[in-house]
């Protein structure tokens, strides 16, 4: 079987989206009117409802947020983030992947010590704010690893 033309004939059939959809809706291409109803799906007629996501496709789609997020510190804020140590970057980026850069521009005082080196500063400054609270426990071990470096 050419799995390509399948996929082709499959691409075509079921619309292609980027976005979860209700395929209750009836808005996909050929299929209005013939849809399970309330199913939320995702791609290529992709069912999240019944059937998730794979473990590959969970592990795919992580490798492509930490990307993003080490790319956008390196785009916002050149230079200074990639020479932090290690663990610091990992707290950073890991930020980064929660909140999105423009969010964590939000963080001017933190990302003043960070950069200044004052790591103690950095960590409270974390501590005191309202994302803190939000996040609880992953708050407090991000607040570690600025403070500590380990």
């Amino acid at each position: 079987m050419d799995r390509d033309l399948l996929k082709q004939e499959l691409s075509r059939d079921e619309a292609r989206r980027t976005r979860v959809y209700d395929d209750a809706d009836g808005s996909t291409p050929f299929t209005a009117g013939m849809t399970q109803k309330g199913k939320l799906t995702i791609g290529v007629g992709w069912n999240l409802t019944d059937n998730g996501l794979p473990d590959r496709q969970i592990d795919e789609l992580l490798d492509i947020g930490i990307d993003r997020a080490c790319e956008a510190l390196d785009r916002v804020w050149p230079g200074w983030t990639a020479a932090l140590d290690e663990t610091r970057q990992r707290a950073l980026a890991n930020m980064a992947f929660n909140l999105g850069p423009a969010k964590l521009e939000g963080f001017p005082h933190f990302l003043a010590a960070l950069k200044s080196g004052d790591y103690a500063l950095a960590a409270r400054n974390l501590a005191d704010s309202l994302w803190h609270r939000q996040v609880g426990p992953r708050a407090e071990r991000i607040e570690a690893m600025i403070r500590t470096g380990g």
